[in-house]
C-alpha cells in the first residue's frame, strides 16, 4: 500500500488567492498560510506566481524573437497570447492553420507549473513523475479543458502535468462543506520547491488581466529601443474590451499592442487579421468580458 501512496502537491494561482483573500476579508499573505494550514492533509502547498514569472518571462523573449524574425516571416507577428485556455479552443477549432503560427507558444503558470513539478520537484523528491499526484487551484474553469489536453500528457510516465483543477469557487464549497470560516484558520508556513518553507509571497507585476501585455511591453520598449516604460496608456476603441498603447517616437509608432476580451472582439481581431489589415504586433486574448 505504502508503495501505492502518492505525494500530493497543490499549486495556488495568486488570482484564486487574491479571490478568496477579498471574499473573507484578509490579506493575501495571510490568506495564503490560511489556505496552506487548510490544505495541510496534502503534502505540499505551492503558489504559482513562481510559474507565472517563468510564463512571463519567456513570453517576454519570445515576442522578441519573433519581432525579429517578423521581414523573412509573414506569421511572426502579431503574436497573440495563448494563457486562456477557452480561446485556445476557439481558434484551433474555428481558425486552425491560420490563426495557430500567431499563437505564442509559451506555456501558460499553470502548465508550467506542471512542468515544474513533475519534472524539477519530482527530481528534487527522488520520485517518478507519476508518483505525484498534481492539483491546481485557478479561477477558471478552462483551465480544467487545458490541463486535458494531450500535449500536456507524459507518454513514458502515462502522467498528466497537472491531474486535476479546482476552481477558486470550488474551493469556497470545500469550506463551507467542511463548516470551516478561512478567517478562524490558524496560519501554516508556506512551501517553496528551492528548499525550506517561506513566510513571503512572491510578487510580479503580471497577476491580473493586462499582466502579459503591460509585462511584454515594457521589455520590448527597453530592449528593442532602449525606451523606459513608465506608466502605460491604454486607449479604449468601441469598448472598454478592446484597447490599444502604442509606443511611440518623434511621431513614428514603434510598437502598438491590444486586449481584446470576450468573443465579439476576438472575432473582430481575427476579421481584421484575415484581410491584412491588423495592425498589432501583440494582442493579450481572454475569452472572458471584462479578462
Amino acid at each position: 500500500a505504502a508503495q501505492e501512496q502518492k505525494l500530493v502537491v497543490v499549486s495556488v494561482s495568486p488570482q484564486s488567492r487574491a479571490s478568496l483573500a477579498a471574499r473573507c476579508k484578509l490579506g493575501l499573505l495571510e490568506t495564503a498560510q490560511k489556505l496552506t494550514r487548510f490544505l495541510k492533509s496534502v503534502h505540499y502547498v505551492f503558489d504559482t506566481t513562481f510559474s507565472r514569472n517563468f510564463s512571463l518571462l519567456e513570453s517576454q523573449r519570445e515576442f522578441v524573437r519573433r519581432f525579429h524574425r517578423q521581414a523573412e516571416d509573414k506569421k511572426a507577428l502579431p503574436m497573440l497570447a495563448s494563457a486562456c485556455p477557452g480561446w485556445i479552443c476557439y481558434a484551433e477549432k474555428t481558425h486552425g492553420s491560420f490563426i495557430i503560427p500567431h499563437i505564442s507558444t509559451t506555456k501558460s503558470p499553470q502548465q508550467v507549473m506542471g512542468s515544474l513539478v513533475k519534472g524539477y520537484f519530482a527530481e528534487q523528491q527522488h520520485l517518478s513523475p507519476d508518483r505525484i499526484y498534481h492539483v491546481t487551484v485557478m479561477p477558471c474553469y478552462d483551465k480544467k479543458l487545458e490541463a486535458s489536453r494531450p500535449d500536456f500528457f507524459n507518454q513514458e510516465h502515462q502522467t498528466r502535468d497537472v491531474d486535476c483543477v479546482i476552481t477558486t469557487g470550488e474551493v469556497l464549497k470545500l469550506l463551507e462543506q467542511e463548516g470551516v470560516s478561512l478567517s478562524d484558520v490558524d496560519p501554516a508556513p508556506l512551501d517553496t520547491m528551492l528548499g525550506r518553507a517561506e513566510g513571503e509571497l512572491s510578487t510580479h507585476p503580471g497577476g491580473g488581466s493586462g499582466g502579459y501585455l503591460e509585462h511584454i511591453f515594457r521589455n520590448a520598449a527597453q530592449e528593442l529601443f532602449g525606451i523606459h516604460v513608465g506608466s502605460i496608456h491604454y486607449k479604449p476603441l468601441k469598448n472598454k474590451d478592446f484597447q490599444e498603447v502604442t509606443l511611440e517616437r518623434d511621431g513614428v509608432v514603434l510598437l502598438q499592442f491590444a486586449l481584446a476580451y470576450g468573443f465579439r472582439n476576438i472575432q473582430n481581431l481575427v476579421q481584421k487579421l484575415k484581410r491584412g489589415k491588423c495592425p498589432y504586433h501583440y494582442v493579450e486574448v481572454m475569452a472572458c468580458p471584462s479578462g
